[in-house]
């Protein structure tokens, strides 16, 4: 997860202008913490996709065309894909002299896959091609990917060497990624790959979201689109900057004679794939009766899976849009997480094995309709024993989706600015941020220097979050938003942000037996100093006749929105009128007396006190069974408090500090 920034290189000699050299590593993400992908496959059905490929032979020793040849590399593709992550989707599409659907559902299933590919047919007639409607269609379905937290690619096969490809752009927004796999006759007085190369290139520059990779071949082999096509795995979120070694040298160096020897593709061969044909593909039920031959070996298929799981993201850039929907933990953690879509549990790529449970989340939706509410437990958060826990309680009518964003989002922004401000010099630092200290149980503790660098990178990331909400055009956040209760544990050091009226509950063990301990404030608009912020930049703070007990903010001049907190992420229409995303961040030093933390939204804290919850979760049977033990108390507060009325989303984190053996001792 540490970022380090390196000096750019110049490309060398012979790589095409369009695409910039390497840069410097910056994120590492394992796949599970990904967005599931929308991926559109469009492929080229002019008459030069039925030119033959070498060496690999089908039926009957009938040599591959290069469509036939594509279908094989699209459905090994997708397998392999379904294989890692089985929540990503496909769709198909054509391409002759303009776009059109060959299926349009998109779908998870290898059958659907199968049928699409054998019902593309050859235009014989088509001579040139215009991109236009393919990015049209993209991005007015990539639009449709964001609303559901997932991310919209389109991977061009594209056979064309005669014709440049035509195109104009639906749009300013960059909103999907583009890869492209070229196949290409050799240059001559009838062929211009390279302009058609250089073409392409542009497209994907002007159109991909994340990095865009483009690859090509002039030589006829299958293994070289197959190999492609293994490098097409990575993930968009988690891709280099496409290096030197990936693109070829210019297509036309020199125009040969007619009669002279062909061109040599001039990219670096990393490996010759050993090659076998069989007819029997594994995850198709009627693989046997495929007309479309499979190409595969044992090394192809590891080499598919090795590719998506070492990735290494390196971005060229950074475009509003990058911004907002880069995230480095998906919507839905399944493969190393446990729990639920809206609550996970999280253990960083290595630390799994042998590792003990740390706590436990739960989520479970009110009777108000969708469950607005997100909340992560990530093992293993900047240090080995490190971790980082987060509640995030969203509202109007895109609230799931800000909750969600923000939680996928904020864990590795944080992250980031927190290496980053470790460069800044000691005295810079103490300068911008003079210690404060602060009273534990009676006791004056003065914050580490580390709490001082993560002070400040919660006051960056929490701003940047915000701005990158802002920034979504395509998502209206101006009355919708999140609350945010952040907590990092750093050895012993305890830094939790608070944005809103989600809450942080310390146990800790006394006398008595576990007391409690709030960490955070409840920003709502009746608190005196939000209040006071609120008024004087001419927003409104009143309770409505029906619930004069809940204080809400409102315009100057109009009756909307009424929000019941004073700060959150979103909410841009009162963002002018007193509402912030400036966090409270406050600093503990874990005793040997704490001995857990519970954070939750307010839907239990509106009917369980803070003795209460630290009660239940310190008599579960276990860790894992604590935070749906607290969720499970509040449903059955919600009934017996206010049984006609609705019951609002709750979600729990529980984090253990002590081991469970010595809590039960003490």
């Amino acid at each position: 997860m540490e970022g380090t920034e390196g000096q750019s290189a110049a490309p060398p000699p012979g790589v095409p202008p369009s695409l910039p050299g390497p840069r410097a590593v910056r994120y590492t993400l394992p796949p599970a913490r990904l967005f599931n992908e929308d991926i559109l496959f469009c492929l080229d059905a002019g008459p030069e996709t039925m030119v033959e490929m070498k060496v690999a032979t089908g039926p009957n020793g009938r040599p591959f065309t290069r469509l036939e040849s594509i279908k094989q590399a699209i459905l090994l593709f997708i397998n392999a894909k379904l294989t890692i992550n089985p929540d990503h989707r496909f769709a198909f599409a054509a391409l002759t002299k303009t776009f059109s659907w060959l299926r349009k559902e998109f779908s998870s299933e290898v059958d659907p896959a199968t049928a699409a590919l054998r019902g593309i047919s050859v235009d014989s007639s088509s001579s040139h091609a215009d991109l236009t409607q393919l990015f049209r269609v993209a991005a007015h379905e990539a639009k449709k990917s964001r609303a559901q937290s997932r991310i919209f690619r389109v991977i061009l096969l594209y056979c064309r060497s005669s014709v440049l490809p035509q195109y104009q752009l639906p749009t300013t927004q960059k909103l999907f990624t583009l890869d492209v796999v070229y196949l290409h006759d050799k240059p001559g007085p009838d062929n211009c790959p390279q302009r058609v190369y250089d073409t392409l290139v542009e497209a994907l520059e002007q159109v991909s979201e994340y990095e865009g990779y483009i690859y090509e071949s002039g030589q006829g082999l299958t293994r070289v689109l197959f190999r492609h096509m293994c490098q097409l795995l990575s993930h968009p979120q988690q891709r280099c900057v496409q290096d030197d070694f990936d693109l070829p040298k210019s297509l036309t160096k020199k125009s040969p004679p007619a009669e002279s020897a062909p061109v040599e593709e001039n990219a670096v061969q990393k490996a010759v794939v050993p090659v076998a044909t069989i007819t029997v593909e594994e995850r198709t039920e009627d693989g046997a009766n495929l007309d479309i031959p499979m190409v595969h070996s044992p090394y192809l298929r590891r080499l598919f899976l090795f590719l998506d799981s070492n990735s290494i993201c390196k971005r060229r850039k950074t475009s509003k849009v990058d911004m907002g929907i880069c995230a480095s933990v998906a919507s839905e953690i399944h493969d190393d997480a446990y729990g639920q879509e809206n609550a996970v549990y999280y253990r960083e790529i290595g630390n799994t094995n042998g590792v003990q449970v740390i706590g436990s989340t739960y989520s479970h939706p009110g009777s108000k309709g969708l469950n607005q509410d997100s909340a992560i437990l990530f093992q293993g958060y900047g240090l080995e024993d490190g971790a980082f826990c987060g509640v995030f309680d969203g509202h109007g009518k895109n609230g799931h989706i800000v909750s969600k964003l923000v939680r996928n989002r904020l864990p590795s922004l944080l992250l980031n600015q927190r290496n980053a401000i470790a460069k800044i010099s000691k005295s810079a630092l103490n300068t911008s941020s003079p210690k404060q200290s602060e009273r534990v149980h009676g006791e004056l503790v003065v914050p580490s220097k580390n709490f001082m660098k993560w002070r400040e990178a919660c006051l960056t990331a929490f701003k940047v979050m915000d701005k990158e909400l802002k920034l979504l055009d395509e998502l209206d956040f101006s009355c919708s938003g999140t609350t945010a209760v952040a907590v990092v544990k750093q050895e012993e050091d305890l830094v939790i942000a608070n944005l809103g009226d989600s809450r942080a509950v310390l146990g800790t063990k006394t006398q008595n037996g576990i007391k409690a301990v709030q960490l955070t404030t409840d920003f709502k608009p009746g608190v005196t100093e939000e209040a006071e912020r609120i008024k004087k930049c001419n927003g409104r703070v009143l309770a409505l006749k029906e619930e004069p007990h809940i204080q809400r903010v409102w315009l100057p001049h109009e009756d909307s929105p009424g929000l019941a907190m004073s700060r959150a992420f979103g909410d841009f229409l009162l963002k002018n009128y007193g509402i912030i995303s400036i966090p409270d961040i406050s600093y503990h030093h874990i005793s040997p007396n704490d001995q857990f933390l519970v954070l939750a939204t307010d839907g239990v804290w509106d009917v369980l006190n803070n003795d209460q919850v630290i009660s239940i979760v310190a008599s579960a049977d276990n860790e894992e069974a604590a935070a749906k033990a607290v969720v499970d108390s509040s449903a059955a507060a919600w009934k017996r408090k206010f049984p006609n009325s609705k019951r609002d989303d709750c979600t729990v984190i529980c984090l253990f500090l002590q081991t469970r053996i010595n809590m039960i001792y003490s």
